[in-house]
């Protein structure tokens, strides 16, 4: 075992510098205005967040929709029944923003590749780590900078960051592909590792396939060298794995719930760069209702009235405040927690009160819960064309369009 465990290390000291360089594409970068106009530009880290892929997320200050209903009483929104439907996260990926501005405490003015701009409301508290091409490393806080403003690289990323790890990763419920990374108990992300009885550690971007056994055992593959490792064991700190799917969102999996993860690679993956984002754009769909209306149609020799489930079609707010494609809706089984894109999603079928299932432009399909975009805390549907107001339990699906 331990001839096999040097061997193994001596596999992992060698690495391309080519493929090193390519990852440039794949790490947030972007120039930090400062307030005395000094400009620095370098691979950006923000709360930790490295990847383009990785999520921006902030809180809405209101809904901007709110002041199209009555608070007289005549209506109620989501769980609490409110008069006003509430404010939720505005999320959306770092490859999808154009620039962050400063514009009052803990407020945000968020312009996206549309050029749109959106205020949130943002914890200030972190700092923000900028490497510059010089090599040095420099932490800005928000009080001192005037902007950020993202662009792609083809640089080199510094020698301290991770290298992405890319691959399939097989789950209780079902296998995906995307970027793996770790998480911890705060759900920050920090490197996956694993330990030998020795202490040494072997991290998860140097290993080619591993396999996790019915008792938690890990078996580990670099090569053609195995670990048959009943005395390797993940590090406990890493409490679970987020893998980042190009067309869908990410997926955080509870390390329980993992059965296997094996490395692809990096030249084969797309859409994780700054350049592969999509064009942020207003949602639009159809939403047929579960219960049948009465329609009147005027032939010119007799009314016709009919009952139908009636569909309206137009643009619209999901959840009564997200309404661009590049947004995410949450959602959780089995201890596994879905973040998903909506340009991804093709429908929505509410289930029940907790459940809904969700169908994937990729063709999965997923059943989801627990969360309010997903069950009846949902505040419902605005239909922006007529401003129809649909309360989620009236509904039967929600299509997307493309």
């Amino acid at each position: 075992m331990k001839a096999k465990y040097t061997l193994l290390v001596l596999l992992m000291l060698t690495f391309s510098l080519s493929s090193w360089a390519e990852e440039g594409r794949f790490y947030i970068y972007g120039k930090c205005t400062l307030v005395e106009d000094t400009k620095l530009e370098g691979f950006i880290s923000i709360k930790g967040d490295k990847l383009w892929v990785s999520q921006f997320i902030s809180t809405k200050l209101e809904n901007p929709y709110a002041k199209l209903f009555p608070t007289d009483g005549s209506i109620y929104f989501g769980e609490n029944r409110s008069n006003t439907p509430s404010s939720h996260s505005f999320i959306c990926r770092y490859n999808d923003i154009k620039q962050l501005r400063p514009v009052a405490k803990n407020r945000l003015e968020v312009t996206i590749k549309n050029n749109r701009s959106i205020d949130v409301s943002y914890d200030f508290e972190t700092d923000i780590t900028i490497q510059l091409s010089n090599g040095d490393s420099k932490k800005l806080n928000w009080e001192n900078i005037a902007s950020i403003s993202f662009m792609a690289s083809s640089q080199t990323p510094p020698k301290n960051y991770p290298k992405v790890y890319v691959g399939s990763l097989e789950s209780t419920q079902g296998i995906y592909f995307g970027i793996i990374e770790g998480l911890n108990y705060s759900n920050k992300v920090i490197p996956i590792k694993f330990t030998n009885e020795s202490d040494n550690d072997i991290t998860l971007d140097n290993i080619d396939k591993l396999e996790c056994e019915t008792d938690r055992k890990i078996e580990i593959t670099k090569g053609s060298v195995k670990l048959i490792a009943d005395n390797i064991k993940v590090k406990r700190l890493i409490t679970s794995a987020r893998i980042s799917l190009p067309t869908m969102g990410s997926i955080d999996i509870p390390w329980e719930k993992i059965k296997s993860i094996e490395k692809h690679d990096i030249s084969i993956f797309n859409g994780a760069t700054y350049e592969s984002s999509i064009a942020p754009q207003r949602l639009t769909g159809s939403v047929k209702l579960n219960y049948k209306q009465k329609t009147v149609n005027v032939l010119p020799d007799e009314v016709d009235v009919n009952s139908e489930y009636v569909t309206h079609s137009g643009p619209l707010a999901f959840d009564l405040d997200e309404a661009l494609n590049i947004e995410f809706i949450e959602g959780r089984n089995d201890g596994i927690i879905y973040r998903l894109m909506l340009d991804g999603i093709e429908s929505i079928e509410p289930k029940n009160y907790n459940y809904s299932l969700i169908y994937m432009k990729n063709g999965s399909r997923l059943s989801l819960g627990a969360d309010q975009d997903v069950s009846f805390k949902n505040d419902g549907i605005l239909m922006l064309n007529t401003k129809t107001y649909i309360p989620w339990r009236y509904i039967d699906n929600i299509k997307f369009n493309d």
